[in-house]
């Protein structure tokens, strides 16, 4: 939606609430910018619900996708897709997910491991297709060169099917290089231009830093190939220890001329910033994928727009171009929200700054909730998923399971 008000409409409002002494405060557009975020913590705001494109696709057997950057905590509402729409998803717990992804689907979770590796969560019945090139539980074809050293098959710590290729980094070049004549020619005609994925392991003993960029070949022949790089996991997070997808996309040309019926032909190069030894390196799962392009639909913790339209989480633009993401009532809330904060700092008399509090948040010496935030929350409910799990399961009659469902409602409603 396009938005009207700009940080100079929100400066004068708050300054006209604080009889004009908002120069006062030591930085008023901090006060500004705090009330904002603090509306955001109150309500879901109806401005702030976008619709972002899942990068690349989502696939029936892939788990681990993008989360955007902005979303407000797991204020996720709805993962549409963009074509023959066929199921409605909840919200689970990310043990709950992992548990039964394999045989649930319609699952949405959040892997929050820390700040810098937020993962979404999906299982979905939208049908894929994969074609495996390696399935990595053989050394047979594969030969390792630059600073790989080791290569053998690990049948206990694997992604996918009965093992996957281990191999070690010795302090060399940098480039740690696998290569393999796969056992037969395979069609990739279905996937040209499409992403190919595989899972690798960087063991504890290296620094994930010093990964640079992962490079993958394919084709018909050690002359004849396409060739792409990848800087960031799957999920576009930055290179971590232990297990990981890598996705990368078919590019436009190639070198030489490759037969993309008979593509028999396979190189992983990990490039790192510094010749590193390593122990426990691990390859697994080389594919081609097909997915289908879906949606996230969910509440922005980000209060402001640039004049040119990109969200950020505070204005900051010296001629007060930026955008407040707010229509008029939710406009009046943060204008509300601002001056309380600056009327604290300023020491107003306390019945001035108790009135702020009671229109706002309602009355709080008679607890009765009838303030902007409450009166927002009647009229504007959230549409976010509620958190969902299943503490029992029971046999049916028919031989399905029942499940027992547990809503946790985290104080969405007023």
């Amino acid at each position: 939606m396009a938005f009207i008000y700009t940080y100079t409409d929100v400066l004068a409002a708050v300054d006209a609430e604080l009889h004009s002494q908002s120069s006062r405060l030591n930085s008023v557009r901090g006060t500004i910018n705090r009330g904002a975020r603090a509306v955001l913590g109150k309500a879901d705001l109806r401005s702030a619900i976008r619709r972002v494109n899942i990068s690349p696709a989502i696939y029936d057997d892939f788990y681990s996708y993008p989360c955007p950057a902005d979303m407000k905590d797991n204020a996720i509402i709805d993962i549409p897709a963009q074509v023959n729409r066929s199921e409605r998803y909840y919200q689970t717990s990310p043990e709950q997910f992992d548990a039964r992804k394999k045989f649930d689907t319609g699952m949405v979770a959040f892997d929050d491991r820390d700040n810098n590796y937020r993962r979404l969560l999906l299982s979905t019945a939208i049908k894929t297709d994969t074609t495996i090139l390696s399935d990595c539980e053989s050394t047979t074809g594969w030969v390792a060169s630059g600073d790989a050293t080791n290569l053998a098959v690990d049948l206990v710590d694997y992604i996918n099917g009965s093992g996957a290729l281990s191999f070690d980094s010795t302090a060399g070049s940098g480039v740690i290089t696998l290569t393999a004549t796969l056992p037969a020619n395979i069609d990739l005609t279905p996937y040209k231009g499409r992403e190919l994925f595989i899972a690798l392991k960087c063991p504890t003993n290296v620094a994930a830093s010093l990964i640079t960029s992962v490079q993958l070949k394919w084709g018909s022949s050690s002359a004849n190939y396409w060739s792409a790089s990848a800087t960031s996991t799957a999920e576009l997070l930055a290179f971590y220890q232990g297990w990981m997808y890598v996705r990368f996309i078919w590019p436009a040309t190639a070198t030489g001329t490759p037969d993309i019926t008979k593509v028999n032909y396979v190189q992983l190069n990990i490039n790192l910033s510094a010749g590193t030894a390593g122990t426990g390196w691990h390859l697994d799962f080389i594919s081609a994928r097909e997915g289908a392009m879906a949606d996230t639909i969910y509440y922005s913790k980000y209060p402001w727009t640039t004049s040119t339209g990109v969200y950020i989480k505070d204005s900051t633009a010296s001629d007060g171009s930026d955008y407040i993401v707010a229509d008029a009532t939710e406009f009046e809330m943060i204008v509300g929200e601002a001056a309380m904060y600056g009327a604290r700092e300023l020491r107003f008399p306390q019945n001035e700054i108790n009135q702020f509090i009671e229109d706002q948040d309602g009355d709080p010496k008679y607890q009765r909730p009838v303030g902007r935030v409450y009166k927002y929350k009647m009229s504007n409910p959230s549409q976010r998923m509620l958190l969902q799990t299943s503490y029992h399961n029971f046999a049916s009659v028919t031989g399905d399971d029942d499940i027992t469902i547990m809503n946790h409602d985290s104080d969405l409603l007023p």
